[in-house]
């Protein structure tokens, strides 16, 4: 009894309330929108599986994305190099591990809690960058340690030589 496809202009609010209106490109499923394939709003976001598009993003999709490649472009300040000043005041061992043991995360890098805060989503830009300054602060612990290591070893080999 329904045609293959459907084309629709939705009007705003129709869907939900707040929700952009646009053309909507649908299989009719006997529900009133059926099921959303495509949905091209006003403001020119687009929706793919959903007609329901957050005002703020140009594209919502409700559904696993695969790609070849992703590019992000960053809008902070890239790559966190800062960590490798002088007067960048890298957090000792000590301090992170009790920092660690009282908040169970890493410093500068959102909790649990505060990540179901934001609705379980993370800004990946943000987040790659925060990662690289935590794996760029690791290698200077590493280097720490090492230099640390070698002192060591030096010592050990002064007392056996004595």
């Amino acid at each position: 009894p329904y045609a293959k496809w459907g084309i629709q202009y939705v009007a705003p609010n129709v869907l939900a309330s707040g929700s952009l209106g646009g053309l909507n490109f649908w299989i009719p499923s006997g529900s009133q929108f059926g099921d959303n394939y495509l949905f091209l709003a006003d403001n020119g976001n687009v929706g793919l599986g959903t007609a329901i598009i957050p005002s703020e993003y140009k594209l919502a999709v409700n559904g696993k994305i695969i790609a070849e490649e992703v590019t992000v472009g960053l809008t902070a300040n890239w790559p966190p190099d800062f960590v490798f000043e002088n007067d960048y005041n890298l957090m000792s061992l000590y301090e992170l591990d009790k920092y660690i043991g009282e908040k169970k995360h890493l410093p500068g890098v959102p909790s649990a809690k505060e990540f179901k805060e934001q609705n379980n989503k993370i800004n990946i830009s943000d987040m790659l960058m925060q990662l690289l300054q935590k794996q760029e602060e690791t290698v200077l612990h590493l280097i720490e340690l090492k230099k640390e290591n070698d002192e060591l070893k030096k010592e050990i080999e002064e007392l056996k030589n004595k």
